[in-house]
């Protein structure tokens, strides 16, 4: 009984310290499954609590597992914490039931309060974890009554074994230790195929069409004669050309900045093009375009965010923001649209530009082991809603991953999210910006 009690302490902890919490429940749970296998031949509620026990260990070991991998499987993890907590209460019941069974076999007086007040303890931290903020003191109290129900517990334990219930186990085919090995070793195996397999996100590349740009080859050259880098006009899709047809002028400006596990080395190279459209609206398209010179290798997601400059991008409009993600290998370049691409508009209080409200883009995306040649852009349309001879600024904050080892996994996207941050040696965020005049 003291490894079940043992085991319930351990997994009503309500620690959110990586992979701490995650073992203390793992071994709490198993202590409750060793406990009801010693009570297994006692009754049939012993016997229901193991079963019970053991779904329960199950669908925590899958929680933890799935807490390895950045897949987007939030209603699955819901409805697994919402069956290990239902399997708890329905395993509590069980060892209520259980312990009536053995104090009238032992001809102690009928009834176990103290196990079903353990039943209506746990309900109760239940309801107060949902509440979320209701202070400390009813957090004690519960401390102090848990406390109280396990002094009784284990007084009431003592009881029946000296009155002949509770009898010593007998021997498993399979011991205690060895059982909680396999568990160990298959929770281990799932989190490592849950890092290999689940810690990027899902891509669509396939090869880029073959004579992309010949039907927009007037507008290439207007734009190289402008002083578009041809390097990064073959990135450009033809879509994002053609918009620049008829342009009156650009703004280039390149930086290498110091990025990857070698951060002493300028290998990532960011170029931002601003240009400048015709009509009557003073509208430029910018383009901000990133380059890994050499590959630094990618342990799970990347994430862009850019500061819009102007003000904001058109309506937020899907169709003024675009980009895509290229890569090189054998001679061949693959494409693939970006995980997510949105923006998001939000207000400024800058008292100085007055620019009122502005977009945020925000871009998830993982990168390919393979190959070389990694890149991608993002593109949007502005206009100067900046004061007159005023200049604008467009930046662009790359967020990439440098180790795998995080938990719970979350995404650079989720990471760079707005928020307060500590230092994370497992993501690094490298900024770049282009002022528009």
């Amino acid at each position: 009984m003291g490894r079940i009690l043992t085991g319930i302490t351990l997994n009503v902890l309500l620690l959110e310290i990586g992979w701490l919490g995650a073992l203390l429940h793992f071994v709490g749970a198993m202590l409750i499954v060793l406990g009801f296998r010693r009570l297994y031949s006692e009754n049939r509620w012993f016997r229901l609590g193991l079963v019970l026990g053991m779904i329960r260990l199950a669908l925590i070991s899958a929680n933890i597992v799935l807490n390895t991998t950045v897949l987007y499987l939030e209603n699955v993890r819901q409805l697994l914490q919402w069956g290990s907590t239902a399997a708890m209460l329905l395993l509590l019941f069980c060892f209520w039931r259980g312990m009536e069974k053995e104090q009238c076999r032992a001809g102690l007086p009928p009834g176990c309060a103290s196990a079903a007040l353990l039943s209506i303890w746990y309900g109760g931290m239940v309801l107060l974890a949902l509440s979320q903020g209701t202070g400390s003191f009813p957090a004690l109290l519960m401390f102090l009554f848990y406390v109280l129900i396990l002094f009784r517990l284990y007084r009431q334990g003592r009881n029946l074994q000296q009155a002949g219930g509770l009898l010593p186990a007998l021997p498993a085919k399979i011991p205690d230790w060895l059982l909680s090995v396999l568990a160990g070793v298959i929770l281990l195996s799932g989190c490592g195929a849950g890092y290999l397999l689940g810690g990027s996100c899902r891509m669509d590349w396939k090869e880029v069409r073959a004579g992309e740009h010949e039907e927009i080859e007037g507008t290439e050259e207007e734009l190289l004669r402008l002083g578009f880098p041809e390097e990064i006009l073959g990135d450009i899709s033809a879509a994002d050309i053609e918009a620049c047809k008829g342009a009156e002028s650009l703004q280039v400006s390149s930086t290498d900045c110091p990025a990857g596990w070698n951060e002493r080395s300028r290998n990532l190279r960011f170029t931002a093009i601003a240009v400048k459209l015709s009509g009557e609206k003073e509208q430029r398209r910018i383009f901000h375009h990133f380059r890994w010179l050499e590959t630094p290798g990618f342990y799970g997601t990347e994430a862009i965010q850019i500061w819009t400059a102007g003000g904001s991008a058109l309506e937020n409009n899907s169709r003024q923001i675009s980009g895509r993600l290229l890569y090189d290998a054998e001679g061949i370049t693959y494409e693939a649209s970006y995980r997510s691409l949105g923006g998001e508009i939000c207000g400024s209080d800058d008292s100085i530009w007055k620019l009122g409200t502005q977009t945020n883009i925000w871009a998830g995306f993982s990168l390919p082991e393979t190959g070389e040649n990694q890149r991608g852009y993002i593109a949007y349309t502005t206009e100067n809603k900046a004061a007159e001879d005023m200049p604008m600024e467009s930046w662009i904050n790359y967020t990439y991953q440098r180790s795998w080892k995080q938990y719970p996994a979350v995404t650079a996207l989720e990471y760079s999210l707005p928020g307060e941050k500590t230092a994370d040696p497992v993501f690094r965020m490298v900024q770049d910006s282009i002022t528009v005049r």
